[in-house]
């Protein structure tokens, strides 16, 4: 399922690129269905957003688009049972602002990223689901902002495309960078071979945004303390970052078929989970899974996805996956394991 999705600089060394090849003649286990929560019963749910994110305690958080506009960030628990929810409509001065993206730190705080205009903030929300706080980040902003990581310590990692205010030519370009807690730019991070027009053609989305292979990518932060920032490409690039900002090493992770894209990821006790889909294939059984050892890239497995499953992935822990899918207004979460 796809979604409707003066500074210091700091280079990219490469330690170690690996390429994984997909043997067309191997066979491939199977993820299997083991448990399946409907959430809740008889309630209807609108267009729901990519990414999906958990927490250490397995609840699973999602972007609900609001018809009338503006977001809400739902979080459900792992069974199906408990819902909080997480309304940036209700913010002063931030009604129907767009939810870029949001972050989950380990207390069950929310940081949310809002896009007003041609502005950004950042709003904090409490584990109950209660507004805390928000800070705007620096006003002369060069870029569109489509993901967030917030770090130990309150600072804050974005990642999107830069606008080309400064020189046109940078259109589409990359722009990673470190904020402080009250929106100050700290540092600009830069992944050596991260191409302004890597794996997608420039055709700017309704947002501004040119380069689709960052817009439509994810960021997350790994149980390790790192960044690990994903580009929509084949094959499929990973950059690990150091909570510091300093680049640490690139992924390097092969498409399981020639038109398969990698939609979301996971990462979990040194494995990094990526989803691929080929939006060829007819139905989601085409989709594969494909686990990576977070260090140095090796191929760890594969699975193939079940049509029960759906596409996206919120939680992997070890051999459990924990998939969503809707069908018709329901929502479903899935567990699942290798058949």
């Amino acid at each position: 399922m796809r979604a409707k999705r003066c500074c210091t600089v700091i280079a990219l060394t490469v330690l170690g690129t690996t390429n994984i090849a997909w043997g067309q003649n191997q066979t491939v286990p199977r993820l299997v269905a083991t448990d399946v929560h409907e959430v809740p019963q008889g309630q209807r749910w609108g267009m729901l957003a990519l990414p999906v994110k958990c927490d250490p305690d397995g609840n699973l958080y999602l972007h609900e688009r609001q018809a009338r506009g503006g977001s809400l960030l739902v979080r459900v628990s792992a069974d199906g049972t408990q819902i909080t929810k997480f309304d940036f409509d209700s913010i002063e001065n931030l009604k129907n602002a767009w939810l870029s993206d949001f972050s989950v730190v380990e207390d069950g705080e929310i940081f949310g990223l809002l896009k007003s205009g041609g502005a950004y903030t950042i709003a904090q929300f409490s584990k109950d689901g209660t507004f805390s706080g928000k800070e705007n980040l620096s006003p002369d902003l060069p870029a569109n902002i489509t993901q967030l990581v917030a770090l130990h310590g309150g600072t804050f990692f974005v990642s999107g495309t830069d606008m080309g205010k400064e020189d046109p030519k940078l259109s589409g370009a990359p722009f990673n960078a470190l904020y402080d807690q009250r929106g100050g730019l700290l540092k600009q991070v830069r992944f050596r071979s991260d191409s302004a027009k890597q794996g997608k053609k420039a055709t700017a989305d309704p947002a501004g945004n040119s380069n689709l292979a960052i817009t439509l990518g994810n960021a997350v932060a790994g149980d390790d303390g790192n960044i690990y920032v994903l580009r929509l490409s084949s094959p499929a690039l990973v950059y690990v970052v150091s909570p510091s900002g300093q680049p640490q090493r690139r992924l390097r992770v092969a498409s399981p078929t020639s038109s398969a894209e990698p939609i979301s990821l996971a990462v979990s006790r040194g494995r990094v989970a990526i989803v691929f889909d080929d939006p060829n294939a007819k139905d989601a059984s085409n989709g594969r899974v494909r686990v990576v050892d977070s260090q140095n890239g090796k191929l760890v497995s594969d699975y193939r996805l079940s049509k029960e499953l759906g596409e996206v992935l919120g939680c992997f822990v070890e051999n459990t996956f924990t998939f969503w899918r809707a069908d018709s207004g329901l929502l479903r979460i899935v567990q699942a394991s290798p058949q």
